[in-house]
């Protein structure tokens, strides 16, 4: 979707290791977003400095190869619009930029959807009552035994009430970006003010969905709750939807937003219709939520699932 084709790690494993690569290189990303400075730091360090250096060379690796195959890609992607292809009078390029560009792209694209995904079956199977509800909402849209699945259609999908209400309060209490991208007022720009707080210029400033999302002036009640049905009444409860803000917001909000919701919907749809879960015996649940852990993306511990086929 970014580069004009698929790493197939589902379907011929992860052989060079990039996901654990992606996991061990976000890292020392996420320390250097904070405190700048220590980038050069923490590059001379062993094994911290060879993993971020060797994951942004893998994405610039990507990046160039996509450059090559210019416009002989099948259909559109990412790229496509970032190398302002197909228009007669493109841009010029910023290699710089665009490798930037790359290395979200593979982030950003890939670990934050897997959280999400991985959240919401935690949340889904510690609660099976929405589970059970998930499932009948979905078999009335898509009956058993017909040819078309979920994943056939997934317009229809983003018609179906609780299945939305699901997604958006898995993203609400666990954000895949939980502290969010830092913004600063640009040099030469002698600052703004935000509300009643002035902040000066190149002075940085977090927003973090999970902080907001958890804030019980904009959810309540019980805003540290799973509890999807808070998105389906609006009686006895507080849903303030400009505080909702999993994927940013504003012009320079995730790019990838529609395609995300698109993917998320469609994946827990069709593994809800056709296979029965559990929790593995013996695991402790609240391994899950501790173990959750943020750099930049959420890094996350195991969820140990047993998948049945439904009968």
């Amino acid at each position: 979707m970014a580069f004009g084709g698929g790493f197939e790690l589902m379907r011929d494993g992860d052989k060079e290791g990039l996901w654990k690569l992606m996991e061990s290189g976000i890292r020392v990303l996420a320390y250097a977003q904070h405190v700048p400075w220590l980038a050069s730091v923490l590059h001379e360090l062993p094994g911290m400095g060879q993993t971020s250096q060797t994951l942004i060379e893998f994405a610039r690796a990507q990046s160039v190869a996509r450059i090559k195959r210019g416009e002989s890609i099948t259909g559109k992607d990412l790229s496509t619009y970032l190398l302002d292809e197909g228009n007669p009078n493109p841009k010029p390029l910023d290699y710089g930029i665009y490798g930037s560009d790359a290395l979200l792209a593979v982030v950003a694209g890939s670990d934050t959807a897997a959280t999400a995904m991985c959240c919401a079956f935690f949340y889904l199977l510690r609660d099976k009552s929405y589970f059970t509800r998930l499932r009948e909402e979905i078999d009335v849209r898509f009956p058993l035994g017909e040819d078309k699945r979920p994943h056939d259609d997934v317009s229809q999908l983003a018609t179906l009430p609780l299945l939305n209400a699901v997604i958006n309060e898995t993203l609400r209490l666990q954000p895949p970006v939980p502290t969010a991208i830092q913004r600063a007022p640009e040099r030469g720009s002698g600052g703004v003010i935000v509300g009643s707080v002035f902040v000066p210029e190149e002075t940085g400033v977090h927003i973090p969905p999970y902080a907001i999302h958890r804030d019980e002036r904009y959810f309540s009640p019980d805003p540290d709750r799973f509890w999807p049905d808070r998105w389906l009444t609006e009686k006895g409860t507080v849903l303030e939807q400009a505080a909702f803000i999993p994927f940013s917001t504003g012009p320079m909000n995730c790019v990838g937003k529609s395609l995300a919701q698109m993917e998320l919907r469609a994946v827990i749809a069709s593994l809800v219709q056709r296979f029965d879960m559990s929790f593995k015996d013996g695991w402790d649940q609240s391994k899950w939520e501790g173990d959750l852990e943020d750099y930049f993306v959420f890094s996350k511990g195991q969820l140990p699932v047993i998948l049945n086929p439904r009968t």
